[in-house]
Parts: C-alpha cells; sequence; structure tokens
C-alpha cells in the first residue's frame, strides 16, 4: 500500500508509477514513484494530476489553469527530466478544458469538448478526432487508435489507423466501447452494453 493521500493511476513494466497526492490545502498535484520506492516524487509545473506512465518514463496528465477561470491542460513531463503542455489541436476553443489519459511510445491519448485528442509528441501534432467518445478508447505505440464512435444506431467502435477507419464488428442494439489494444494492433478490447441492461466483455482479432 502507498501510503499517504495518493492515487495512483499508471504503472509502465519497470515498476514506475504515475498518479498525483493531495497536498495539505487540498490541491492535487502529480507525482511518480519510482520503481521500489513508495514515497512519491512531485512533478514540476501546474497542480493536476499524472494520469500514466510510458515504457521510457514519460508521464502524461491534466494540470489546472493558472487562475480559477482558466481552462485545463494536457501535460507531458518527459523522462528527460523537460515537462510542457501538449499543444491545442486546429480550431480547439482557447478555453475548452483538455485532458492527457494514456502514452504509449510517442502516442498519447485524451480529449476535450469536441471529443479525442491524439498527440504525437515525436512530431508535435495534435489532432481532433470530433466523432469520437471522449473516455473510451485506447492507443499503441504505432499511434493505432482504437475508441467508439458516435453512429445512428448508438456508440460504434471503430479502429483509426494509417488514415483509414475500420468499424468493429458488433450485436444490434449493443453500445461499444474499445478499452485496450495490444501493441501491433492485432487484437482489441472492450465492452459491449445495453442502454438500460447489462454489459459484457467483448474482444475483437483484426489481420
Amino acid at each position: 500500500m502507498l501510503p499517504g493521500r495518493v492515487m495512483p493511476r499508471g504503472i509502465n513494466d519497470s515498476g514506475r508509477i504515475a498518479g498525483f497526492r493531495t497536498g495539505d490545502a487540498g490541491a492535487e498535484i502529480p507525482v511518480v514513484w519510482e520503481p521500489g520506492s513508495d514515497q512519491p516524487v512531485d512533478l514540476p509545473g501546474p497542480r493536476g494530476v499524472a494520469n500514466d506512465v510510458s515504457e521510457d518514463g514519460t508521464a502524461v496528465g491534466t494540470v489546472e489553469g493558472d487562475t480559477p477561470d482558466a481552462p485545463a491542460d494536457g501535460f507531458v513531463w518527459r523522462a528527460d527530466g523537460t515537462s510542457a503542455e501538449l499543444p491545442r489541436p486546429a480550431g480547439v476553443a482557447p478555453n475548452a478544458h483538455l485532458e492527457a489519459n494514456q502514452i504509449s511510445g510517442p502516442w498519447v491519448l485524451g480529449g476535450g469538448p469536441d471529443g479525442a485528442i491524439r498527440w504525437n509528441l515525436d512530431t508535435g501534432a495534435a489532432e481532433t478526432i470530433p466523432d469520437a467518445a471522449f473516455g473510451s478508447g485506447a492507443i499503441n505505440a504505432q499511434g493505432m487508435l482504437a475508441t467508439a464512435t458516435r453512429g445512428s444506431s448508438g456508440t460504434e467502435g471503430v479502429l483509426i489507423a494509417d488514415g483509414r477507419r475500420t468499424p468493429l464488428p458488433g450485436s444490434g442494439g449493443w453500445q461499444l466501447a474499445p478499452r485496450s489494444i495490444s501493441p501491433d494492433g492485432s487484437t482489441i478490447a472492450g465492452t459491449a452494453g445495453l442502454l438500460r441492461g447489462p454489459s459484457k466483455p467483448v474482444s475483437w482479432s483484426c489481420s
């Protein structure tokens, strides 16, 4: 058990954990735990939370603005000790609240009021995927994105890779929500649920 008022959010294969702690004034402070340690290390920059950490130790999360009315932003704490806000995609309002929730290789997945957002840390690219349901989905180190989209019959699953969209098959009436994707994109797992009923785990095999 990690001591203190803390919340771990993500862990990599080496055991580095990303999360946040609650300060004396109730502020959320992004932190990491180094492998083998139960003591959090504060990350530099604004207050907020670290949500995930990649295999090279780079963490991503969401930070607060400088004032109470300022919007939240996606943020990256790189393995080399540098940190920065993630760029806003074209067309995103300057006062819109953004989040960064997952990282795999150079790719980061998050979202905002217009849908999911995909960032590439190597190139600095940032794009909004407007019909993707924010809060669902997963990304791998190749930038392949499995997510839920709003279709004519409800929430549908889709694989977005190499500029192509491949619908994920589902049963009529079930609302699909992909949650994870394998490193090569061949396997996707998630849930299928009814609007007024139960849900069940599902998986897809992609060739």
